[in-house]
């Protein structure tokens, strides 16, 4: 099996610029998630946080389901709980 696919979707996905959202986003700078999507940011994309307390983190307004996030998302980042990411998942479909 090729993977070359598999690393043209991810090179695409990091070069051009989007709206990521990060289900699981919090202002926990211990966190997983808050170290990546400071990498995500700094590579040129607009990160939308996600998460139940709707904190605002890394400058950016938080959103507490993807429900609630307004506008198109590009990209859905995962770091919640495994019990929690089929919902996750779910509400990412149901968005579009």
């Amino acid at each position: 099996m090729s993977h070359s696919n598999d690393h043209a979707v991810i090179t695409r996905l990091l070069t051009e610029k989007g709206r990521w959202a990060v289900a699981g986003l919090s202002t926990n700078s211990a966190r997983t998630a808050y170290g990546i999507a400071a990498y995500v940011r700094d590579l040129g994309h607009e990160i939308v946080p996600v998460h139940p307390k709707a904190e605002t983190v890394h400058g950016q307004q938080g959103y507490p389901d993807l429900a609630s996030v307004p506008g198109e998302i590009d990209v859905v980042d995962v770091f919640v709980n495994s019990q929690l990411a089929g919902g996750v998942v779910d509400d990412a479909i149901a968005k579009g």
